[in-house]
């Protein structure tokens, strides 16, 4: 260890893209800005995330909002499902966001041989869930890698678990990373309660869950939240932050709470939640 006590503030958080809907989406990112603005994380894990030629380039567009107010962050982005690039008129994918300089980013597009077939709104089509990597230089010499990642909530079939398949895969990426003698920090939608065994497995592979000993709350509602109800409805916790391979003596944890777990007031007597899912924010040392 290098002697270096290294603060972190991280949050993970599912933006809902909401295809082909799209509902309140410009209104949604605004709300999304004003609590990043907020809270100024030094790392922001984002999934769900679009690019469209009708809103544009989402990440870009919430990079641009926090440096006119006076936040610079550096964004690694990739997308999962869908093509601007290639002439379609939609994608979503993952982002992250980092107040530390970004050395390096890579994507693993998770148990790639295990094709998902998915049907919404009429079409069918093939599902990819990702990760992304990006290596992050605290200082000179110090770096350390940052994951976030967006896993299937297809059940399993035929005795195969595609959910522990790309967790079992997210979990090789991690152990591939470069700054691999230092701890990671790992996070996103795993569609997955604290109880199930897929989250049972990441603990015993060397994964702490920072929500151990304060759990924060439901993130998501399984019957899906109603954007513009004023009650939370909220019923289940799939979204999580993790430090992966880090001893006991390099880690201290000194808050981890529910981000964005409340509607917006947008009009008199209106409201407007930015997503389907309330994030995870977590305040962390690491000793390395």
């Amino acid at each position: 260890m290098t002697g270096r006590r290294v603060p972190i503030k991280a949050l993970t958080f599912n933006v809902f893209h909401d295809y082909p809907l799209c509902r309140h989406i410009d209104h949604r990112l605004a709300i999304l800005e004003d609590e990043l603005a907020a809270e100024a994380p030094d790392v922001a894990l984002l999934q769900e995330v679009s690019v469209s030629r009708t809103h544009g380039h989402l990440p870009e567009r919430l990079v641009e909002g926090l440096r006119n107010r006076g936040l610079e962050y550096g964004l690694a982005y990739a997308p999962a499902n869908g093509s601007v690039a290639e002439g379609g008129n939609f994608e979503e994918g993952s982002a992250i966001l980092s107040r530390w300089p970004i050395a390096e980013t890579k994507v693993r597009r998770l148990a790639a041989d295990h094709v998902l077939k998915r049907e919404s709104h009429g079409y069918s089509y093939e599902e990819y869930r990702i990760a992304v990597r990006a290596t992050v230089v605290i200082e000179p010499g110090l770096s350390i890698d940052v994951f976030g990642a967006h896993v299937t909530d297809v059940a399993p079939g035929d005795g195969v678990s595609p959910r522990r398949l790309q967790i079992e895969d997210l979990a090789r990426f991690v152990a591939e990373r470069p700054s691999h003698r230092v701890p990671a920090i790992v996070g996103g939608d795993f569609n997955a309660r604290p109880e199930a065994e897929e989250i049972a497995w990441l603990r015993r592979n060397g994964f702490y869950d920072l929500c151990t000993g304060r759990e924060p709350g439901h993130t998501n509602d399984a019957n899906d939240r109603d954007l513009e109800h004023p009650i939370d409805t909220a019923n289940q916790r799939i979204d999580y932050l993790f430090v992966a391979d880090a001893e006991e003596s390099q880690l201290q944890v000194g808050a981890a709470r529910l981000f964005l777990a409340k509607p917006a007031e947008v009009a008199p007597g209106r409201v407007l939640w930015a997503s389907d899912h309330s994030g995870i924010l977590a305040e962390l040392e690491l000793r390395l």
